[in-house]
């Protein structure tokens, strides 16, 4: 759109001709996860950020792109995650293809077997290293309490994350202001937060979960003396939950 010319134009006025910005959500866990991660996982949430946010791509397609000029920019038909794997003296970052296509058990064995590529010091297929379309930079096994993610290669967004406390971590989420919003992106991290939580057993042992329309929260529900929430599948094919109100349509 024009506008969105006029906010490149204006962007790129800057002294660093800098058009990507950076915006963080704080996530505390409330508990346990509902099924143990495996051990490379544990105490950590690097592989539901990306699991998650590969579903919630569909939804956002303009995180999932590359920017092309002042009037264009195109969007991945795949979404290819790209994992940061570094040891201070050889980064790389290695394509987890058709990552919203694949089951968190399945998205475990792929990272795990990449980490053993990587960690193999034999060449990397090339498409490995340049197939991604969104990238992740996990520092949360360091005492790092901040990350500014740079964008990676032909894309439009970079997520970060690290961990200030045992139960609490921080996602920061740099992405190209010439392709998407500030507001786009609070929302994407709004509902991914809410998707990480949706894993975890509350303090008094009940799940963290939502209403897919309403929001109102599993324990609201239970207060009600409902059952609980109806599974649903959506159009797109991911599943979802509504409360006994939206499902019978109240």
């Amino acid at each position: 759109s024009k506008r969105k010319q006029a906010e490149i134009k204006n962007l790129q006025m800057g002294n660093h001709h800098t058009t990507s910005s950076t915006i963080g959500i704080d996530i505390k866990v409330p508990g346990k996860r509902i099924i143990e991660a495996p051990f490379l996982f544990q105490d950590s949430i690097s592989d539901l950020i990306v699991y998650e946010s590969s579903k919630l791509l569909r939804k956002y397609p303009e995180l999932n792109a590359s920017y092309i000029g002042t009037k264009s920019y195109g969007k991945y038909e795949d979404i290819n995650f790209g994992w940061s794997f570094d040891n201070s003296s050889n980064l790389k970052i290695l394509a987890i293809k058709n990552s919203d296509k694949l089951s968190l058990s399945e998205l475990h064995l792929e990272v795990e077997r990449l980490l053993e590529i990587y960690e193999s010091n034999q060449n990397i297929p090339m498409e490995l290293l340049t197939s991604s379309t969104v990238t992740i930079s996990d520092l949360s096994r360091t005492e790092a309490t901040f990350i500014f993610p740079l964008i990676n290669g032909y894309q439009s967004l970079i997520l970060g994350v690290v961990r200030k406390l045992q139960d609490h971590f921080s996602i920061l989420a740099t992405f190209d202001h010439r392709v998407s919003e500030g507001l786009t992106v609070a929302k994407f991290l709004s509902e991914l937060k809410s998707r990480i939580l949706s894993y975890y057993f509350d303090k008094d042992g009940i799940v963290s979960l939502a209403c897919y329309a309403c929001e109102k929260s599993i324990t609201e529900e239970l207060s009600l003396n409902n059952r609980g929430f109806v599974k649903i599948t959506l159009s797109n094919g991911d599943e979802a939950n509504l409360c006994r109100n939206c499902f019978e349509g109240w």
